[in-house]
């Protein structure tokens, strides 16, 4: 049970003058913990403060040595939009509560056991997105709109300080990270650039320099629908095929999904302060394991505890992950034109036109297995969502390899794995000193 109280103290003679410090959840250097949570049917939400060994209490506001802390503001439609957790309870065992929620997950929206499995480990990684080094990104694949958006809402009721979003920029992460948020987004198009800053900044310590003069941290647990797009697989993350849409699965409806957050919300606030010192004071995210995929494979088994039963679903998934990662640089065309590319731009020609790149690169796949042929025009649209651009010329469009287009094409075949290093080359050389 949850006591509820007006003001919370760790010292005599509560200040009422003090400034209020607003925010959206803090650990203490004791381990103590503030948390966001809701816990009557209005809007505004309160915080908790536990401790391990001490009945947890919410309040309107919480003093504690000399500060007073209040619920970080936010626009009501923001608080609307968010489940909160209405109190701390514990259910049963924490092997309970992830068979619960695999069950729902296949339930609900039809994915199979292990998926359910891995989406279950990753949603509890989103209640530790604030101590963990670089919390893992979630892509879902697939361009079917109304599973894709019953997935989302399923995520929006088990994750952390959950967000539903159709479209966002830099400008509106900025202004919506101090909430603490998971964002489950379901933008498509989201261009490189963004995809590429979610990434590069979801590591601890890396800041985002603001025009402002400040830095902000952008480290959050993110889901994102990628759609069709291919290229994305080569994103570092957990990469899961939507299931089709079904008329026998459950209905998450309004009063469902009000079930399943009253259910699980509250569980999984427990979950994570029974667990938040382990998590924290671990090494899984040190850079000192074999492969990054390790590295992921150790924060979900942290994060659930090193549930046996669990990671023995999940895992596979992991396994067949690197080896269709491997399949899928083999026919990825863009891929492939990166091969093809990577001696042409090392060559002293200073442009080419898109023909004959894209006859090599069918070639290429051809002797790959691959029956389908692309245009000169489906590949130069490739290169375009890519950021690589091509120009008119009489003899038609062409790729001119200036300094800009060739240190993008040096980073899309780092990122895929394409090409050695040319000596005498500056790209290679800048490539090679940011790795090391």
């Amino acid at each position: 049970m949850t006591k509820k109280t007006s003001c919370v103290t760790t010292k005599k003679n509560c200040d009422e003058q003090n400034r209020p410090v607003f925010t959206s959840g803090k650990i203490f250097p004791d381990h103590a913990v503030l948390e966001l949570v809701r816990p009557s049917a209005d809007n505004e939400p309160s915080l908790l403060y536990w401790r391990d060994g001490q009945e947890p209490v919410v309040g309107a506001q919480v003093e504690r040595d000399g500060a007073v802390y209040q619920p970080i503001a936010a626009d009501g439609s923001v608080w609307s939009a968010m489940a909160l957790p209405g109190g701390l309870v514990d259910r049963g065992s924490s092997a309970d509560l992830f068979g619960e929620i695999g069950a729902s997950i296949e339930k609900f929206v039809g994915f199979s056991s292990g998926e359910a499995a891995l989406l279950t480990a990753w949603i509890v990684t989103t209640w530790f997105a604030d101590t963990l080094l670089n919390p893992p990104i979630l892509l879902l694949h697939g361009s079917e709109m109304s599973a894709a958006v019953k997935v989302l809402r399923l995520l929006g009721c088990l994750c952390r300080h959950a967000l539903i979003l159709a479209t966002i920029s830099l400008v509106t992460l900025r202004s919506l990270i101090a909430l603490q948020p998971t964002f489950l987004l379901n933008q498509p198009e989201l261009n490189y650039q963004l995809r590429g800053l979610w990434a590069a900044f979801n590591h601890r310590d890396l800041l985002l320099p603001t025009p402002e003069g400040s830095v902000v941290s952008l480290v959050s647990s993110k889901a994102i629908l990628v759609g069709t797009n291919t290229r994305t697989w080569t994103d570092a993350g957990i990469h899961l095929f939507l299931p089709p849409a079904r008329s026998e699965l459950a209905p998450l409806d309004a009063n469902a999904k009000l079930d399943i957050q009253d259910r699980f919300q509250p569980w999984l606030l427990s979950h994570r302060l029974n667990n938040l010192q382990a998590v924290s004071q671990s090494r899984f995210g040190s850079g000192d394991s074999a492969s990054p995929m390790s590295d992921l494979a150790r924060m979900l088994k942290m994060c659930t505890l090193d549930d046996d039963r669990l990671a023995a679903q999940w895992l596979p998934l992991l396994d067949l992950r690197d080896q269709d990662d491997v399949a899928q640089h083999l026919w990825d065309p863009v891929a492939a034109m990166l091969e093809v590319l990577w001696p042409l731009m090392h060559s002293l020609e200073d442009s080419i036109s898109m023909g004959r790149p894209c006859e090599l690169t069918n070639t290429l796949l051809s002797s790959r297995g691959e029956l389908r042929e692309y245009s000169r025009e489906e590949l130069g649209i490739k290169l375009k969502t890519e950021g690589v651009f091509r120009r008119r010329r009489n003899s038609g469009m062409v790729l001119v390899f200036d300094r800009p287009t060739r240190r993008r094409l040096h980073q899309m075949a780092r990122s895929v794995g394409v090409g050695k290093r040319v000596a005498a080359c500056p790209d290679c050389e800048e490539l090679q000193i940011r790795a090391e």
